[in-house]
């Protein structure tokens, strides 16, 4: 037996005596790797001795069974789903640059082919190493690794997704990301689907017939054609009405058929629809996620048929809909795009009138609603946009789509409710201000800027002292000294250390900070009283800009000059500290008006780094300042080395990663309207992208649109 017991350790042990035989230290993971080993085969031969075949992150190794001894390793392996084909003494191994076929004792390389990479799946079939990867399924030789055949699967370089391959009694299936296939043992295709109608992966087969799992259940095949499609009437209701009684156990194939028969499968279905979502309200047979899974399968199948002619039926359910039914959120979004306007929009106002977005999943009545008002030119829809856009006390998810399109979509009069609530250029408040001192202690909430970590009376003077931890800065784990005189905190001073350390992203191995000797997490720990209080240097602030000498070096501000960038702004309310304001470019204004767009109605007040390479220039729009970083590729800047800890990342860019800014603008033919995308990252997984569309009105940019186009 050959097995991990420990992390990083592989041992052999002697069954019939229960006694090791070898340990052995597993290979080292690279960074960010998994140490444990993922594929693993025994291979014998009938003349030599038993070779150990182990691949553990994405590193190979082969060991002597008998002994342990290491025979040889290589680094960048790819193994997919446990594979490790082997025919006779060569063992095959994909990587970075292609494929090799390697001596299983020596490790000597046999043969190369480049053109070959084997990125999602691997084995032997038909005595030749069968692989699947980068849109292609072939088929390489063992002697020589030349490629004997290869057939198109998706598109070149691309893998993952739901491909497969299954290697079945003398036949190969495969699913790539375009087709599936099934393939005999000389290569040749016995038939082609799309991927979307391809089977599930098989299983088991027995010469005539094959058994599936698509993911959720086990399905039989056997060998024959599906009749054709009815033409009469009749006959495709009667149809479609057979395929919905069994609509459970349709696969990718009886879904499409479903769907081809259009309009005569509608009613069938929609009685079905309504008939499983009410099933799932009651849930009265306790099988909530069944029907669950089968009410969303039926809403995804009918979006393909649902048309205009059906929009009497829709608004007729919706009306009879109870206000929490499952079936709501659906009727909503196919009324959106086949129903009229006049009909459908005081029904979608009247669920808007009621209830308060807020946060809410995208199956729910006012995400239904919302996304089709928003985007809506009718004119109770223009009206009630411009007014929760005027109301500062509305939801704020309301507000900040109604910035985002009303210059799109409600003429002149949503125009001027855009430009009445635009950000022009505006100093920050002073620092202590941002820190939102007043609820120190005072609400448990987990928005709270600041939070208390400790707090002590000096018994001498009677002073107290706290000390409070917050992130505007760039770290969440940042501690501030601030004094406490009755209820308020006054006076917070940065200690320029936090509990979060170096951000594990920085590849310049920068030591944590400290202060006096002493780590964020040692003063949190008690000695922070005694090294904190009466400490001159918490105060220091060589120019007299208010930032202290320890915020100017997070910042990455001038110490020595009140005001770095020149502006007239001293550095603790100007809003882009190391970059002075100066009339701009039209590209530079496109680019500002996306940007004072995408950050509309956000309070936070953290800072926030840009490191284009462009000469930077001013954009409003942030409650926070914002600073330029030459380049944040080690994450050794002053803010960057605290990436995901709390500082905000921004960056402009097009599909095209364009090196300037400003040539990340995609233009129309006449330059009337730009297209922009921004993003915001405050960690590896904690982004957004957004896609902003700013048109020209008279001399002014403005946004009309703004879509997130990815959330990680």
């Amino acid at each position: 037996l050959v097995a991990q017991l420990r992390p990083k350790e592989v041992v052999a042990v002697d069954l019939a005596t229960r006694r090791t035989l070898w340990r052995r230290d597993l290979p080292k993971a690279p960074p960010g790797g998994i140490d444990g080993i993922e594929a693993a085969t025994i291979h014998s031969t009938s003349k030599g001795p038993r070779t150990l075949v182990l691949v553990t992150g994405t590193s190979l190794a082969t060991y002597d069974l008998a002994t342990g001894r290491p025979l040889w390793a290589r680094p960048n392996t790819y193994v997919e789903q446990g594979a490790l084909p082997i025919i006779g003494n060569t063992l095959w191994v994909s990587g970075d640059a292609g494929s090799e076929g390697r001596n299983l004792r020596t490790g000597r390389i046999e043969w190369t082919n480049p053109a070959a990479s084997s990125t999602d799946y691997a084995t032997v079939f038909a005595g030749s190493f069968v692989g699947l990867g980068h849109g292609k399924v072939f088929a390489l030789s063992s002697r020589n690794g030349k490629t004997l055949w290869s057939h198109e699967v998706g598109p070149h370089g691309t893998s993952g997704g739901n491909q497969y391959g299954a290697a079945l009694r003398g036949r190969l299936f495969v699913r790539g990301i375009s087709k599936g296939m099934a393939l005999d043992a000389a290569g040749k295709p016995l038939w082609q689907q799309p991927a979307e109608t391809m089977i599930g992966q098989p299983l088991w087969a027995d010469g005539n017939a094959f058994v599936t799992y698509d993911g959720g259940r086990f399905v039989r095949y056997v060998p024959g054609t599906e009749a054709p499609l009815p033409t009469s009437p009749e006959a495709r209701r009667q149809e479609a009405a057979r395929l919905v009684a069994r609509f459970e156990k349709l696969d990718a194939a009886g879904i499409k058929r479903l769907q081809a028969l259009g309009t005569d499968a509608f009613a069938p279905m929609f009685a079905e629809f309504l008939r499983t979502t009410r099933s799932y309200d009651a849930d009265k047979d306790g099988e909530s996620y069944r029907i669950y899974s089968k009410y969303h399968d039926l809403a995804q199948t009918m979006d393909r048929i649902v048309d205009e002619e059906h929009v009497p039926e829709l608004v007729a359910a919706l009306k009879k809909a109870k206000p929490d039914g499952s079936e709501k959120p659906f009727l909503m979004g196919w009324l959106g795009k086949v129903g009229k306007p006049d009909e459908i929009v005081p029904l979608f106002l009247k669920e808007l009138e009621t209830k308060t977005p807020g946060f809410e999943m995208y199956e729910s009545n006012t995400f239904a609603a919302r996304s089709y008002i928003i985007r809506s030119d009718h004119p109770l829809a223009v009206r009630f946009m411009i007014d929760k856009l005027r109301d500062p006390a509305a939801d704020p998810v309301m507000r900040k789509e109604a910035y985002w399109r009303l210059a799109g979509t409600g003429g002149e009069a949503g125009l001027r409710a855009v430009l009445a609530q635009r950000h022009r250029r505006e100093t920050l408040k002073p620092l202590a201000e941002r820190m939102d001192l007043g609820y120190v202690g005072k609400s448990n909430r987990d928005e709270t800027i600041t939070k208390l970590v400790a707090e002590r009376t000096d018994p001498k003077s009677g002073r107290t002292w706290s000390l409070l931890r917050c992130g505007i800065l760039g770290s969440s784990g940042d501690l501030w000294l601030a004094e406490k005189v009755g209820d308020a905190y006054r006076n917070p001073s940065f200690t320029g250390v936090t509990l979060d350390g170096i951000s594990r992203w920085n590849k310049t191995g920068l030591p944590e900070p400290k202060f006096a000797g002493k780590t964020a997490k040692e003063l949190a720990a008690g000695a922070w009283f005694t090294v904190l209080v009466g400490n001159d240097a918490l105060t220091k602030d060589a120019d007299g800009d208010g930032l202290t000498d320890f915020i100017e070096a997070r910042l990455g501000t001038d110490p020595a000059k009140a005001d770095t960038d020149g502006d007239g702004d001293r550095d603790e309310i100007d809003p882009w500290p190391n970059v002075a304001a100066q009339p701009k470019t039209e590209a530079e204004r496109v680019l500002a008006a996306a940007f004072e767009a995408r950050y509309w109605g956000e309070e936070y007040p953290g800072v926030a780094i840009m490191s284009e390479k462009f000469a930077p220039f001013e954009m409003p729009g942030r409650t926070g300042p914002v600073l330029f970083e030459n380049d944040h590729r080690d994450f050794a800047g002053t803010l960057s080395r605290h990436y995901e800890q709390g500082v905000a990342m921004l960056g402009i860019s097009d599909p095209g990663e364009k090196a300037d800014a400003r040539d990340a603008i995609v233009w129309n033919a006449d330059r009337s309207e730009a297209t922009v995308r921004i993003s915001t990252y405050y960690g590896g997984l904690n982004g957004t992208g957004y896609k902003a569309v700013v048109c020209k009105f008279g001399d002014d940019w403005i946004v009309v649109a703004m879509d997130m186009e990815f959330v990680s």
